[in-house]
């Protein structure tokens, strides 16, 4: 019946094309970076925003709430995507390369202090309320447990997350340059995979439910989201549909049903346009 089916409604003679210069690693190297890169942008510009103030109560509060998700998402992905890269994808470059992971985790360190400042920074930002952002009197006294005056924080956020958007842009170039070369050169598709397995089971279900989102949303234009989702294909066909749930909560439904025309596998059962490659 399932055969028939599927003859029927033209699934079964589906064409699936060859990506082309697509590897398992492929959404969790460049486009990994390529999200931060257009995250980073963006909160330079809010925090920019909101340290000048000069605006409606109304817009003020919409820019710090997308400030706070996008921000949130910014960490969890430095987070993740730093962890594999120390625990698996340095430690393998170094045994064709020695040398590379010296720098890229001296690059690491120097990253990490200025995300540390920037983590106590944000987490005193949100326990003030949007309402304390207003000059208002009324407002300052409103939530008993912030303390300080949110425009200094604001301020002293103002200053150290360009540097840390920067530093880590900078270091994501000289991991394309240097590193990236290196697994094209000397890594075989095997051993590309491999390595893309044990990263994707090394994060907790609470990074990637975060992570997965905000690279895909994060994204210049729709065709990288796309080879994102081919890229965890091809490395861990049997988790699509757990991507794609995460993915439905965590994105805009209109987005979820492109994505869902172009990689089917991230569909659950029996729902309009469900189809399973491997």
């Amino acid at each position: 019946a399932n055969t028939f089916s599927n003859a029927l409604n033209g699934k079964w003679f589906r064409h699936f094309p060859k990506p082309g210069c697509i590897s398992p690693y492929s959404g969790l190297g460049v486009l990994t970076h390529d999200a931060m890169r257009t995250a980073g942008e963006k909160l330079k510009s809010m925090i920019s925003d909101l340290k000048e103030g000069n605006m409606e109560t109304q817009r003020r509060d919409k820019i710090f709430g997308e400030f706070v998700e996008i921000l949130e998402g910014y960490l969890t992905t430095l987070t993740v995507h730093s962890k594999y890269e120390n625990d698996f994808l340095f430690p393998l470059v170094d045994r064709y390369m020695p040398g590379r992971q010296r720098v890229a985790n001296k690059h690491h360190d120097h990253l990490h202090t200025l995300e540390q400042q920037v983590r106590e920074l944000f987490g005193k930002l949100k326990l003030m309320s949007k309402s304390e952002l207003k000059n208002s009197k009324e407002a300052k006294g409103e939530i008993k447990e912030s303390k300080g005056d949110p425009k200094d924080t604001i301020t002293a956020l103002s200053s150290v997350l360009p540097q840390m958007v920067d530093f880590n842009r900078d270091h994501m170039r000289y991991e394309e340059d240097h590193i990236t070369p290196i697994m094209r050169k000397y890594l075989n598709g095997r051993e590309i995979k491999k390595l893309s397995r044990r990263i994707i089971k090394s994060g907790t279900h609470e990074q990637w439910r975060t992570f997965l989102p905000f690279v895909i949303t994060h994204q210049d234009y729709h065709q990288r989201r796309v080879k994102f989702l081919e890229s965890m294909r091809i490395a861990f066909p049997e988790r699509m549909q757990m991507f794609g749930m995460i993915l439905y909560l965590g994105i805009g439904e209109t987005l979820f049903d492109r994505l869902r025309m172009d990689i089917p596998e991230i569909a659950p059962r029996n729902t309009p346009g469900h189809w399973r490659l491997w």
